[in-house]
């Protein structure tokens, strides 16, 4: 895992030089007899670094869902043992080159001592178009849904619900363009290859995106999206369809946040691993209970089959459960932001052997 971190770092400084070194690099005068002129301010590439670091530990009571490791698992039905874990969660660095004044690359390390992972997440191009357009190109989010495309130093719960982590495609290989028209409504069509992070595409097909957000009232958002396309699981020869539809909303009055979506899928999804169809939900909320304070209360639920059943076996790949998240989260910082969260979750499955795997989570977080 350390070796793993080295090297990006390593590969993250490497890049920090030989760009800084572009930037400061001198053009070459036509006329040596004249000497030659720095290019405008404007017209060097700007360095720009952050990130943000997620410390967590996770109760051992949390299970876990199979029996290759103790640590406690962050979704689905946990019926195995764990013990409590503190780790990396996140590390990411982010590294914005301005290249030009509507032209912008940007590059995104991730390290994950939990899972022991050190890998690139975002590599792409942002290009600033007239008439409020932006195009992305390269590697980066999928925008669709609200959860999942939120950054994690912005959702309500420490982890994500069963219902993104399965349905959500997350970042891949593509196109976007986005715009936002004079009503307020902001809309996103894409285009990608459909392997998902760091894959290589497998099959002729490309999936297709659309995300739109109308603001419908004071204080109210509501968007719905879509995603149709293929994919060939690993070690698998078959295409699987790929067809979601999901609806948001996002309700802020006063102290108070509320956000909800739901989910439904007919294909591939990353729990079921075959062509079935599934459904998920939840429903948050957040008081600003004071100035640095806000409780939170959420509820999910999600069904990876909803045609089959394992009656025998708390089985992740069929049965359908529900989760339930008392939070409080402790400010240091609103804006960066820098927080202190707390979570207790009660997991039950809604199908099949009842398991009972409740606990807590804890995570510090600074973004950067």
């Amino acid at each position: 895992m350390f070796q793993h971190t080295f090297r990006m770092l390593t590969c993250v400084l490497l890049a920090l030089g030989f760009l800084a070194q572009a930037g400061q690099a001198e053009p070459t005068s036509p006329k040596p007899a004249e000497p030659p002129q720095p290019p405008p301010a404007s017209q060097r590439p700007a360095l720009e670094l952050g990130g943000h670091v997620q410390i967590q530990a996770d109760d051992g009571h949390l299970g876990n869902r199979n029996t290759s490791d103790s640590i406690p698992s962050v979704d689905g039905i946990s019926r195995f043992p764990a013990a409590t874990h503190l780790s990396i969660r996140r590390l990411r660095l982010v590294l914005t080159a301005h290249l030009g004044q509507d032209v912008d690359l940007v590059v995104q390390g991730h390290t994950d001592t939990r899972s022991d992972e050190s890998e690139l997440r975002d590599c792409y191009v942002r290009v600033d178009l007239p008439h409020d357009l932006q195009l992305l190109a390269g590697q980066f989010k999928v925008r669709f849904g609200r959860e999942g495309l939120a950054s994690s130093s912005r959702t309500m719960t420490i982890e994500r619900s069963d219902m993104s982590r399965a349905l959500y495609q997350e970042r891949d290989l593509g196109l976007n363009l986005g715009g936002r028209t004079s009503s307020g409504l902001t809309w996103d069509v894409g285009l990608f290859q459909g392997q998902g992070l760091n894959a290589g595409d497998k099959n002729s097909t490309k999936d297709a995106s659309l995300r739109l957000v109308l603001p419908a009232a004071p204080g109210l958002e509501v968007g719905v999206s879509g995603q149709l396309g293929t994919v060939q699981p690993d070690e698998s020869l078959l295409d699987l369809p790929v067809r979601r539809w999901g609806t948001d909303l996002r309700y802020q009055k006063g102290p108070w946040t509320l956000e909800s979506e739901a989910i439904w899928s007919q294909g591939w999804n990353k729990f079921a691993r075959a062509d079935s169809r599934a459904f998920g939900a939840y429903l948050g909320n957040t008081w600003k209970v004071a100035r640095d304070w806000d409780a939170v209360l959420f509820y999910d639920w999600f069904d990876p089959d909803l045609d089959r059943v394992d009656p025998k076996v708390a089985n992740n790949a069929l049965n359908a459960r529900n989760r339930a998240v008392l939070g409080v989260n402790y400010y240091l910082d609103r804006e960066a932001p820098q927080r202190v969260m707390l979570n207790y979750e009660i997991h039950r499955p809604n199908e099949g052997p009842r398991v009972e795997p409740d606990g807590w989570r804890l995570r510090y977080e600074i973004r950067f």
